[in-house]
């Protein structure tokens, strides 16, 4: 999946190129993460967190094939600021129910 490709090299402006040109940011790859599962779980990258968050088009709470929340894969991978960014900016659920 192209989105989270870019996500994980940290680059924010193809990443905002594609977005305009229609792609799904709450689209899954085979492991059911969405864009901002893989900026959770790789790199931590603040300012692509905070790109998804603005377009309004992510699901902070969306679980992936495991049942993890963004917030929760954040926690786990130690990145203070995303985590940071999703509770007190954007109210994120640790465990995202049903």
């Amino acid at each position: 999946m192209l989105v989270n490709s870019l996500i994980s090299i940290g680059n924010l402006s193809s990443l905002k190129k594609l977005h305009e040109d229609g792609a799904d940011l709450n689209a899954v790859d085979y492991l059911g993460r969405s864009a901002l599962h893989v900026v959770c779980a790789i790199g931590g990258n603040v300012k692509i967190a905070e790109y998804l968050l603005a377009s309004k088009s992510c699901d902070i709470n969306m679980k992936n094939n495991l049942g993890w929340s963004p917030l929760f894969v954040a926690i786990l991978n130690k990145f203070e600021k995303v985590s940071e960014l999703l509770i007190k900016q954007h109210g994120a659920k640790l465990i995202a129910s049903d």
